[in-house]
């Protein structure tokens, strides 16, 4: 048989006659100008992935022990025959897609003298960002302006948004200068940085960290996403046939009704979108199901965990679509302390294999600490004259030696009137938490003149 005949009838086998290629991106070594054809050539950031075609069969590594403050955006679908994969390479921790940025004390600039101090978080000449440990090993730098910041992280502490750089007066104050990308903080204890131990603000603020938006025949695995407020995986648009696995979407900040660790939405009928070995912890929820406009649908949930959600673990809003086997579910529902893995109409169906409902995580060992036990009032702010019985029982539990936790509802009709006596309470020592799901949403108020 003759080459050109040989060539005719792979032709009309529909036989592939091109290689699966191989594609690389490290966040310490790699560029953009390389052709990310191998470990020496590598791409640096996610941005080249989701402006570049991919072909069947092809797989794109991302390295192990980075980090990317950027959305993964796959951009093409394989066929069944060949899946598109995106995997890792290397040794270390998995490759960690998150919105937690960092601000590097190098990076803040003290304003006129005062107690604001400014970063540039993105600089439109040289199309990077210029905070952040840049070209240092093991930090990256954002591709893209954040449109918004929503939340900035002091230490361990939430800071309080504001509305202008005049606004800053207390510790932990900020704003963002949406139009110049620059972050304002208020440091009485000098450069941000080393005051606050870290300032860190979250960077993707309303984006998917990974987003499957109308394609097909994927598989990914291998991911670490945390630090997110809207999605940490979203599968949207008529996409099908999808193998997510290995991965952890733990987003760690409260924002409402989100974030969603996995928010699987597609339109028309998938029938083929599983999730293998996945964890989504520290969310709103931690698997939310929707879509699905054809009925008929199909989502495996194989092998996963769900803890510390503040509501659920699972949510099926498409009629039973989901069915999850192998899973452990604990400690989800926070908002009211009333245990509720799962919800739905008819819910997720649950196999055979699930850890019994309320059953502790294993752990290694328990490390013993003193009980703390307190009393809590709810809802100053909300209802009406309860600023004024909090007022009348501190009295009592001071001469009692009860310690009680007052939860202030900082949205509610009366928030701003019983402001300052909610600071009284605060420079009383009174422990004052705020009320999350199960009353009034939390979000940092822009106004409200607390101080810590």
């Amino acid at each position: 048989m003759t080459m050109n005949r040989l060539l005719f009838l792979l032709l009309l086998m529909g036989a592939p006659l091109a290689r699966a290629a191989d594609y690389y991106v490290d966040c310490n070594y790699g560029s953009n100008g390389n052709p990310g054809t191998s470990t020496q050539q590598a791409w640096r950031t996610l941005l080249e992935v989701g402006i570049s075609s991919f072909l069947p069969g092809d797989t794109v590594n991302l390295r192990r022990d980075c980090t990317w403050n950027e959305t993964l955006t796959p951009p093409s679908s394989g066929t069944s025959g060949a899946l598109i994969k995106i995997d890792s390479y290397g040794s270390g921790q998995a490759p960690r897609l998150t919105g937690y940025m960092p601000v590097a004390a190098r990076w803040w600039t003290q304003v006129n003298g005062t107690n604001v101090w400014s970063a540039t978080l993105y600089s439109s000449t040289s199309g990077l960002a210029t905070v952040v440990q840049c070209g240092i090993r093991g930090f990256y730098c954002l591709t893209q302006p954040p449109s918004q910041l929503e939340y900035v992280r002091f230490g361990t502490l939430w800071g309080m948004a504001q509305d202008g750089e005049a606004e800053l007066s207390r510790d932990h104050d900020f704003w963002y200068d949406s139009t110049n990308y620059v972050l304002y903080v208020y440091s009485t204890g000098g450069n941000p940085a080393s005051y606050y131990s870290e300032v860190a603000p979250v960077v993707l603020s309303g984006e998917s960290l990974l987003n499957l938006n109308g394609v097909s025949w994927l598989e990914v695995q291998h991911l670490q996403i945390d630090w997110f407020d809207s999605y940490g995986v979203q599968v949207q648009g008529a996409g099908d046939h999808l193998w997510l696995a290995n991965m952890a979407a733990n987003s760690q900040v409260e924002n409402s009704t989100v974030p969603l660790g996995f928010y699987v939405h597609p339109t028309g009928t998938p029938l083929d979108i599983h999730l293998y070995d996945t964890d989504a912890n520290m969310n709103y929820v931690g698997y939310h199901f929707d879509g699905c406009s054809g009925g008929g649908c199909n989502f495996e949930l194989k092998n996963c965990r769900a803890y510390g959600n503040r509501t659920y673990g699972i949510v099926d809003n498409v009629q039973g679509a989901v069915n999850y086997d192998y899973c452990h579910l604990y400690g989800n529902y926070l908002a009211t302390a009333i245990a509720v893995d799962v919800s739905g109409t008819p819910g997720p169906a649950a196999g055979a294999h699930n850890v019994a409902a309320q059953t502790a995580p294993w752990i290694r060992r328990w490390q013993r600490r003193p009980a703390y036990t307190t009393v809590t009032y709810d809802d100053p702010g909300l209802v009406q004259y309860s600023d004024t019985y909090v007022n009348g029982l501190l009295p009592i539990m001071s001469e009692k030696e009860i310690p009680l936790s007052i939860a202030v509802v900082t949205g509610g009709t009366y928030s701003q009137s019983i402001v300052g006596e909610v600071q009284g309470w605060v420079q009383a020592g009174w422990d004052i938490n705020v009320h999350s799901v199960s009353h009034q949403y939390w979000n940092p108020p822009s106004t409200t003149p607390l101080q810590r």
